[in-house]
């Protein structure tokens, strides 16, 4: 999602008894050269300046080249860290990788502001159909070439199918009732599809969707109400087989974040669950960069679950 261009403020963080770092000095400028020597990737305020970016998942033998963009004054066109950081957690979830000639309908996911489209790019790499979405200048500026280059990738190396990832504009201010569902392939857009074929069967009928991913997206006040309004219709609209729901966020300012988890409870039904921190940390260490980091690189990034 488009994203109005702020400074990434870092904050000093005191060692918790339960940090594998404590007991040593690892926010001296030495050790994080150090530690940044072991990473696979480095934490994205290393590199945002990167015009191009390549992330590696060596445990799923897979790596992305993204495209980045400075010039969009949005800084959903660059990779921040919460999506590192979830990536790990959906390998360790959805890490058994469904199988192509499975005669069991590909899962399907749907993110909401995809910005770079890492994460819908690892979840088709995993065998599921993904939906990517965002908006303006971030969807063509990024989101469209960084999936077609990596949709490219998978289909060549026998990793995915051509059709597993479809990328559309969705709008959080506009209402549910003005989206247009795709009518044969079922996503949601904010902008008409006028390709031949659908140019005249526009369609109202909603599909299911297994997962719903976003992450990132709290973090511009006025555009908190309509994330969870978009969450809310989502979610709720399936009366059997709730989709399950990950967001991933960098706790930057506390009181917007409680404000927002507990506008999600009280007016939109929405009571998510914080992953404990300690299995969160766990899992990026054993499938990201978390050991190779500085904690204080990633210690403010948090999972909720729905």
């Amino acid at each position: 999602m488009t994203r109005r261009a702020t400074k990434r403020v870092k904050e000093e963080q005191m060692s918790k008894p339960d940090d594998i770092d404590s007991g040593s000095d690892a926010s001296t400028n030495e050790d994080k050269s150090q530690s940044y020597e072991k990473a696979v990737n480095l934490p994205a305020h290393q590199t945002k300046h990167l015009p191009e970016l390549v992330y590696h998942f060596p445990c799923i033998d897979t790596s992305f080249r993204l495209t980045q963009r400075n010039d969009t004054n949005s800084t959903g066109s660059s990779l921040w860290l919460s999506p590192q950081v979830l990536s790990s957690f959906l390998i360790h979830t959805y890490g058994k990788v469904q199988q192509k000639d499975s005669s069991a309908a590909r899962k399907r996911v749907l993110e909401l502001g995809s910005g770079t489209g890492l994460l819908s790019l690892l979840m088709a790499r995993l065998g599921w159909d993904a939906v990517a979405t965002d908006i303006p200048p971030v969807l063509e500026s990024v989101l469209k070439p960084n999936v077609e280059a990596g949709l490219y990738q998978l289909v060549n190396e026998g990793k995915a199918e051509k059709d597993q990832i479809r990328v559309c504009q969705l709008d959080w201010t506009v209402l549910p009732e003005r989206w247009h569902w795709h009518p044969e392939l079922g996503f949601p857009s904010t902008q008409k599809h006028v390709d031949a074929d659908t140019r005249n069967t526009q369609t109202t009928t909603e599909q299911h969707f297994d997962l719903i991913l976003t992450a990132d997206t709290i973090y511009e006040p006025s555009l908190i109400r309509p994330l969870l309004f978009t969450i809310a219709h989502l979610y709720q609209r399936q009366a059997e087989s709730k989709p399950t729901i990950l967001l991933a966020l960098e706790r930057r300012d506390p009181t917007q974040v409680n404000e927002a988890f507990r506008l999600a409870s009280e007016d939109y039904d929405l009571p998510f669950k914080q992953i404990p921190a300690k299995r969160v940390r766990k899992i990026f260490d054993t499938l990201g960069d978390g050991a190779a980091w500085s904690r204080d690189d990633w210690d403010g990034v948090e999972i909720w679950k729905l």
